[in-house]
């Protein structure tokens, strides 16, 4: 009886390991962003490099806003993600900015949307 007792919680735990998911740091989400913006909108070396920095600080404020949470938090993510947008808007063409805009809008678009089924679709 024990032993089934053991077995059933490293199942129940196992499983929930199992669907968490990873959170990746700030330094490899930039250099994430980075690559887009290299291989999409084939920008030079000196403006990925302030890309690069431009979103390693977006990341790291946003994690820190994550952290200490409170009720403003999604409005000081939404600040922050303003800053970032109006920061590259500086820096691209006009073009850039609107592939850019549109990747943005679209993986905003995806965190907000609610799945009632009880499966993703993907």
């Amino acid at each position: 009886m024990k032993l089934r007792s053991i077995l059933l919680c490293l199942f129940l735990s196992l499983g929930i390991v199992a669907v968490a998911q990873p959170e990746w740091s700030p330094a490899v989400r930039a250099e994430r962003d980075t690559a887009w913006l290299k291989d999409s909108l084939h920008l030079d070396a000196a403006k990925l490099e302030k890309a690069y920095t431009l979103s390693l600080a977006y990341h790291t404020s946003k994690d820190k806003a994550k952290q200490t949470g409170g009720k403003n938090k999604d409005k000081n993510i939404h600040k922050l993600e303003q800053a970032r947008d109006s920061d590259f808007k500086k820096m691209l063409t006009k073009e850039q900015f609107i592939r850019f805009s549109r990747r943005e809008q679209l993986a905003r678009k995806r965190k907000t949307i609610k799945y009632n089924g009880k499966y993703r679709p993907y």
